[in-house]
C-alpha cells in the first residue's frame, strides 16, 4: 500500500498529540485517532516532520503586528496553516507582542480556543501575564473537553495559575456535561477523555483522591461500562483504602 501524502500541517498537529499522549497520560486507549495511528502513514508523517524540521522560526520571516492580528481574526473560525501559527508563537517568545497587544478579548479567545486549541495550548504561558486573565481562565474552565484543554489545565495548575476549587470545578461541569450527553450516547468519547484526565491529576499529585472521592466515584459507577471508568474507579480506590460498591443489588450467601 502506497501511503498517503500528509501535508507539513496534518503532521504538525498529530506530532503534538503524540507528544501529548505520552507526556500527558503515558497510557494507551482504544479511541480510533487519538493515540493509536495507523502504520500505513508513519512514513508520510516522518516525511512532513522532516519537512517542519526545516522550517526554523530563524529564518523565517518576522510577521508585522497587523499580519497577527490578521492571523488571530482567521483563527477564530478556522484552522491557521502551519506557518501563521509558528508566525505567532515565534511573536510570544520574542517577546515582541502579548494577548493584549492583538486585541484578543475574552470572547475572541474561546472561539481561537475552539477552532485553534493546539494554538491556544502552545501560547498558555503568556495568558497569565494579560490584564484579561482572569476571563480568560474563566473562559478555559468553562470550555469543551479536549486533550488540549486537558493539557493546558495541567500546566495552569502546576504553575500556580489555577486554584484546587477552579480545577474542581472544571471536574464537576465535565462530568455534568457527559451525563447530559449520555441519553444521546454521546458520552463515550468525552467519559474516556475526562477519567484519563483525572488519572493524570491524581498520578501528578494535583489534586487529593479524597476530595474527589464521592463524586468521582458515583460517575465511574455510572459508566461503569467504559473501560477508562472502571480503571479510575479502581485506582481512587486503592489511593482511599476504600472498600468497592457495586450498581447492582447485592447478592446474599450462595
Amino acid at each position: 500500500m502506497v501511503p498517503p501524502r500528509i501535508t507539513v500541517d496534518d503532521a504538525f498537529e498529530k506530532q503534538h498529540r503524540d507528544q501529548y499522549s505520552l507526556a500527558t497520560f503515558k497510557a494507551e486507549s482504544d479511541i480510533p485517532g487519538i493515540f493509536i495511528d495507523p502504520i500505513f502513514i508513519r512514513c508520510s508523517f516522518d516525511t512532513a516532520l522532516a519537512e517542519i524540521a526545516g522550517l526554523t522560526t530563524k529564518n523565517a520571516p518576522k510577521a508585522s503586528l497587523e499580519e497577527l492580528r490578521a492571523y488571530t481574526v482567521e483563527a477564530q473560525s478556522d484552522r491557521l496553516i502551519f506557518k501563521k501559527c509558528e508566525a505567532i508563537t515565534a511573536a510570544f517568545a520574542e517577546e515582541r507582542v502579548c494577548f493584549d497587544d492583538l486585541n484578543v478579548g475574552p470572547s475572541k479567545f474561546i472561539c481561537m480556543l475552539v477552532h485553534n486549541s493546539q494554538l491556544i495550548k502552545d501560547l498558555v504561558q503568556y495568558l497569565p501575564a494579560s490584564k484579561q486573565w482572569p476571563r480568560y481562565r474563566d473562559g478555559i474552565l468553562c470550555g469543551r473537553i479536549s486533550l488540549d484543554v486537558f493539557e493546558m489545565l495541567i500546566w495552569l495548575v502546576t504553575h500556580k495559575h489555577l486554584t484546587a476549587d477552579d480545577l474542581h470545578g472544571f471536574v464537576t461541569l465535565s462530568i455534568d456535561s457527559c451525563q447530559r450527553a449520555a441519553p444521546y450516547g454521546l458520552h463515550h468519547h468525552q467519559t474516556r477523555l475526562l477519567c484519563l484526565f483525572i488519572q493524570a491529576l491524581l498520578q501528578r499529585h494535583l489534586i487529593q483522591a479524597e476530595d474527589y472521592l464521592i463524586e468521582v466515584s458515583s460517575f465511574c459507577l455510572e459508566f461503569a461500562q467504559i473501560k477508562e471508568a472502571t480503571t479510575l474507579y479502581r485506582f481512587l480506590l486503592t489511593l482511599t483504602n476504600s472498600e468497592p460498591q457495586t450498581t447492582g443489588e447485592s447478592k446474599g450467601p450462595g
